[in-house]
C-alpha cells in the first residue's frame, strides 16, 4: 500500500500507514486494534482503504462504528464466500479449516448492513480473489470500480489511484 499511501499524501490527503503487521486474517482482532487506534482522531471522520483481506477488516470496521467513518474502499476484497474464493484456499483445507463453515460465518456478518458509502474496485485479471466474490450485492449503496490489472496492481496501478483520489476529493467537497 506504500505506493498508494505516497500518491495520496503527495496530493494532500492525510494517508496512514497500517501498523498492524502482516494481515493473517484475524478479524476481530485487526478490527479491536483499528478501533483503539482511531481513539485518537475523535473529531474526524475516517476514509478507510483496505486491500484484499483488509478490505474485510475496513469493512467490519465500518459496520460496527459507521459514527466515525467517512467511507470505505476496497481492493480486490472477497465480499462473498470468504477464502473459498481466493488463491489461498488451499492453505486453509490443509490446516483443516472448514470453508464451508467460514463461508457461512462470512455470509452472516456481511448480511448487516453497512451505513457508509462503499466503493468496491475490483479486476476481472485479479488471479488471487475470484473477481465475482468482491461483488457486493447486497449493499445498495455500493458503488463497483472495475480495473484491467491483477491483485498487486490494484494498488500501484494509476487508474486505482486516481479513482481513490477522486474518490476522497469528492467526499472532502460534498460531506
Amino acid at each position: 500500500m506504500a505506493p498508494l499511501r505516497r500518491t495520496l499524501s503527495g496530493l494532500g490527503h492525510r494517508a496512514l500507514p497500517w501498523k498492524h503487521g502482516l494481515n493473517r486474517g484475524r478479524l476481530s482482532v485487526l478490527v479491536n486494534a483499528l478501533l483503539a487506534e482511531f481513539e485518537q482522531y475523535q473529531d474526524t471522520k475516517i476514509h478507510l482503504v483496505g486491500w484484499s483481506l483488509g478490505g474485510l477488516v475496513a469493512r467490519q470496521v465500518a459496520r460496527l462504528a459507521p459514527h466515525r467513518i467517512a467511507q470505505v474502499i476496497t481492493l480486490g476484497t472477497p465480499v462473498q464466500g470468504g477464502p473459498k474464493y481466493t488463491a489461498v484456499v488451499g492453505v486453509y483445507r490443509k490446516k483443516g479449516y472448514d470453508l464451508e463453515s467460514l463461508a457461512a460465518a462470512h455470509k452472516r456478518r456481511e448480511a448487516i448492513p453497512i451505513p457508509v458509502p462503499i466503493t468496491a474496485i475490483y479486476s476481472r485479471n485479479d488471479h488471487f480473489v475470484c473477481p465475482a466474490a468482491c461483488i457486493d450485492s447486497e449493499g445498495s449503496h455500493v458503488h463497483h470500480i472495475e480495473l484491467q490489472c491483477s491483485h498487486t496492481g490494484l494498488v500501484i496501478h494509476p487508474a486505482a489511484h486516481t479513482a481513490i483520489a477522486e474518490l476522497l476529493s469528492k467526499a472532502t467537497r460534498d460531506p
